[in-house]
């Protein structure tokens, strides 16, 4: 049986979020996908939810297809836990967000999120961002000395 629900995002979410998602997904024998706009993203792979919550703003539309046995009980099931985990302020500071953004626009361009090229573009984003983070903290440590 196959079943469409829209959600409006009330909050983002997390990695650590993403991950309870598919943990919550995979209990369940039903299969369930996430549409974001253009953007597609199998609510059992970890990698794809990851990069579609990543990209999740307040007030965001979002389309789940579950379709199943227990399809029903993981709706329910998933529509909690995401209330749940939405309460959760996530603010994001400047830099985030413009990667967010980023991606989001990279993500809707591949119409789907289970693109290994997405992987390497994460890949240069958190490297950038850490040699950046790197050196602002060797330069806050120039001022306090």
């Amino acid at each position: 049986m196959k079943k469409e629900y829209y959600l409006i995002v009330p909050n983002s979410f997390t990695v650590c979020q993403a991950f309870d998602v598919v943990k919550i997904a995979n209990t369940f024998k039903s299969r369930v996908m996430f549409y974001k706009d253009e953007v597609s993203a199998d609510g059992k792979d970890i990698s794809s939810m990851v990069l579609l919550f990543l990209t999740l703003k307040k007030d965001d539309s979002l389309l789940l297809v579950v379709e199943g046995p227990d399809s029903d009980r993981l709706w329910a099931r998933l529509t909690e836990y995401m209330m749940y985990a939405s309460k959760n302020e996530n603010e994001l500071d400047c830099w985030q967000q413009e990667a967010l953004d980023q991606l989001a626009k990279e993500l809707k361009e591949m119409k789907t999120a289970c693109v290994s090229d997405l992987r390497i573009m994460a890949k240069s984003y958190l490297k950038i961002t850490k040699e950046a983070l790197y050196s602002m903290h060797k330069e806050d440590s120039v001022i306090y000395q």
